[in-house]
């Protein structure tokens, strides 16, 4: 049987649905570096950047920590937590956080959250709790089929979505072959990242490309039209959403042909490496903190933002600095 995947593992808050939002549904615009750390990792507490798109202070800053996602930490606690990570990327040691100290920080916070979800995800998919994954517990999970059902399938007398479902699979297994480094038939928890997370893994670009456009293409003729790109609604039926889309895809359109490649593609379909992503979040974070305008977050800003970065009381950043403070 071809089916969407199951409710149950698609429920919101489940690691299967935050994949799925990010990687499926989700479409970033032109230079939206944002929807990273919104969609990709957990957390709600958000505030403005630069550009007015939003960013997840305590992910970016603190990563992920059971005591301070319990609320178990007290004020004092949290202060001493910011000081010690803020002395562990005071690299030059001038007693200030400046731009490519702060880069440095996120970039590292957001690493950590991703090994650690994508640890989760693949223990959700794990049944026989044997650290790894074949490409049948993926479809179990995923698409609720069998490798024989996949295997065998035939399109005659199939609806569209059934056809659709089957061509997403054809390409998941695609990218499950070219995750799996090591060539055993499995992913590890190290090869689970790439699968789970593949904007830092370029090895990966052209299939999760291929990925986003499948879903999309329905003449399978894999490209998009702007037809497909928008979602079948264009001219009379534009909304002022579609309207960006449609200036979106001239944006991609490289060769003018009306159509997008897989190359042209690349970067609709995929979110930005943790690198750039932490650009924008430092940029956001140190116009909020910032209160002299040196480019520099000093102690007495650290502490004065101390509300700022930790409102929520989601995220923290915990185990790599644990023994540190």
């Amino acid at each position: 049987m071809y089916t969407s995947p199951s409710l149950s593992l698609l429920g919101p808050g489940s690691l299967l649905f935050l994949l799925f939002t990010c990687l499926t549904l989700t479409r970033p615009a032109v230079g939206d570096l944002h929807t990273h750390v919104g969609t990709g990792h957990h957390g709600s507490s958000e505030a403005e950047g630069e550009d007015g798109g939003s960013f997840n202070v305590e992910e970016a800053l603190f990563g992920s920590d059971s005591d301070f996602d319990n609320g178990k930490m007290t004020k004092e606690q949290r202060k001493e937590k910011l000081l010690g990570l803020a002395h562990k990327y005071d690299t030059n040691i001038n007693t200030v956080i400046e731009m490519d100290e702060l880069v440095h920080w996120i970039t590292a916070s957001l690493k950590e959250i991703t090994d650690q979800e994508a640890a989760a995800f693949l223990d959700e998919l794990d049944d026989n709790k044997d650290k790894k994954v074949d490409f049948s517990e993926m479809l179990k999970h995923m698409h609720d089929t069998t490798v024989e059902e996949f295997e065998k399938f035939d399109a005659s007398g199939k609806d569209e979505e059934t056809i659709t479902d089957y061509r997403v699979m054809v390409v998941e297994k695609k990218r499950f072959e070219i995750g799996d480094l090591d060539k055993d038939g499995f992913l590890n928890v190290t090869e689970i990242v790439a699968f789970f997370d593949p904007y830092d893994f370029p090895y990966m670009y052209d299939v999760e490309t291929e990925r986003a456009i499948v879903g999309l293409d329905k003449d399978y003729n894999g490209k998009l039209s702007l037809l497909e790109f928008v979602g079948g609604e264009t001219e009379e039926g534009s909304t002022s959403a579609h309207a960006d889309q449609e200036a979106e895809f001239k944006i991609l359109d490289t060769d003018h042909d009306g159509q997008l490649s897989l190359k042209e593609s690349v970067g609709w379909a995929l979110l930005h490496t943790s690198e750039q992503l932490a650009v924008e979040e430092a940029k956001a974070i140190m116009s909020k903190a910032d209160r002299n305008g040196d480019n520099a977050l000093n102690i007495k800003e650290l502490l004065r933002g101390e509300e700022v970065f930790f409102k929520s009381g989601v995220m923290n950043y915990g185990h790599t600095v644990k023994d540190e403070l």
